[in-house]
């Protein structure tokens, strides 16, 4: 689904905000692909313009950029070494990776922000962004520790002001993904990427909006540990 957030001035001259999700289907055809593939699809926006078509009803236009990826095992053959007959053997190292397991997991995160004496009450929530980095991953036998975190920025509309306030947050991210065939020999590659996230307005005791409630659902990706190895190629028979 494409999230589409549109915040514009009404006829009042207050500032609101809507959003939309439109779902987004498309087809890829390469003969290299087959069913044992583990595929990874990455999604650009290039551009968004809009524009009001009348009070009611606003065009969106848009441009995306689909980035697939698949990755499969496959099988070759290294000439390693040669015996007998007088022959002498001069070898190269030849580095290869052999794919060891592919874990793509989704799971859900939210935390209660306070604003502070020095923040305005919310009145509404225009817009929410969010992204995801991480900082370690351990490999133990069998299983992946990842660990980094997930910046939120909300912006908002304070009570009985028509300035937009903004918060930036930071929530920790902690997970263990259960991953068969890995050890700590293992070299990881690791996406993450935010699904989605909405934030909402929350009362405190007195009644007034001074909490923000973030809530994400980041996706791990892509953990794609690899074995390394080395292998002699290279033979000269005199």
């Amino acid at each position: 689904n494409a999230l589409i957030r549109f915040i514009y001035v009404g006829e009042n001259g207050n500032i609101a905000s809507y959003e939309q999700n439109t779902p987004i289907q498309k087809y890829v055809e390469s003969s290299a692909v087959t069913p044992d593939c583990a595929a990874d699809v990455r999604i650009n926006t290039d551009f968004v313009n809009c524009r009001a078509v009348n009070s009611r009803r606003v065009d969106i236009r848009a441009m995306l950029t689909f980035i697939f990826k698949a990755v499969k095992r496959r099988d070759e053959n290294l000439l390693c070494s040669a015996g007998g007959s007088g022959i002498q053997t001069m070898s190269d190292p030849c580095d290869f990776a052999s794919l060891a397991a592919v874990c793509s997991r989704t799971f859900a995160m939210s935390e209660v922000i306070e604003l502070g004496a020095e923040k305005a009450p919310v009145a509404q929530v225009l817009n929410i962004s969010a992204f995801a980095v991480s900082s370690e991953v351990k490999l133990i036998s069998n299983k992946a520790l990842v660990k980094g975190e997930c910046g939120v920025k909300i912006f908002y509309i304070g009570e009985g002001s028509a300035a937009i306030e903004s918060i930036d947050h930071s929530m920790p991210i902690s997970q263990i993904i259960e991953l068969d065939g890995i050890n700590e020999t293992s070299i990881p590659s690791l996406n993450m990427n935010v699904c989605s996230c909405e934030a909402v307005a929350k009362a405190d005791s007195s009644g007034e909006m001074t909490a923000s409630s973030a809530y994400g659902a980041a996706n791990c990706g892509r953990i794609s540990p690899v074995r390394t190895a080395n292998a002699s190629s290279r033979a000269h028979i005199t």
